[in-house]
């Protein structure tokens, strides 16, 4: 995810031309009260902080270690975010951002051309692949660790000695997550979240 981040604030600095700044836009319609639905999506650029701290039984010294690694962690992709946007805004302009409905695919397409869709879905795709991947291995903990204290069937805190992972745990989680996604679609969940 951070690669393509990367890459792509490098073709919007290094290979496409600025655009000119506008005068800002005045409040929208919706006001302050748009802003509540805005701050859910920046929340899930960062939501990965949270099944950091779910890996503490397993990290030495996690009192030295976790904060350490929270802060630096969220001020790197605080770091990243923020340059993709200020990419966004040096190509797009702000009323080009305002109107987009695929930002990140627009602003590739001023330094590649027509194909930034399809490279824009593919880095998603990969993106959206190790994303599983880690919840994956920290969410799994949400189901070991109270099957552990005996809370849940203790069949959850079985870890295998082969692999030395919750293997049960990972199942039952993968199981719920098909479930929800067996439930109506990517809009239900959505707002099951919200």
């Amino acid at each position: 995810k951070l690669l393509a981040l990367l890459a792509l604030g490098f073709t919007g600095l290094f290979f496409t031309g600025a655009h000119a700044p506008t005068a800002t836009m005045p409040v929208s319609a919706g006001g302050f009260a748009a802003l509540g639905p805005a701050f859910v999506a920046i929340l899930w650029a960062y939501d990965g902080f949270a099944s950091v701290t779910t890996l503490a039984g397993e990290v030495r010294t996690p009192q030295r270690t976790l904060p350490v690694g929270l802060l630096l962690g969220l001020a790197f992709i605080a770091a990243a975010y923020v340059g993709t946007n200020i990419v966004y805004f040096h190509v797009l302009g702000f009323s080009g951002v305002a109107s987009s409905e695929a930002v990140a695919a627009q602003t590739l397409g001023a330094a590649i051309g027509p194909r930034s869709a399809q490279v824009i879905a593919l880095l998603v795709m990969c993106s959206t692949l190790g994303t599983v991947a880690a919840q994956c291995v920290g969410q799994s903990r949400y189901y070991l660790a109270p099957a552990e204290d005996g809370l849940f069937p203790a069949w959850l805190a079985r870890v295998w000695p082969s692999t030395s992972t919750p293997a049960n745990a990972v199942i039952a989680m993968s199981a719920v997550a098909m479930l929800f996604v067996l439930s109506g679609g990517y809009s239900a969940i959505i707002g099951a979240y919200v």
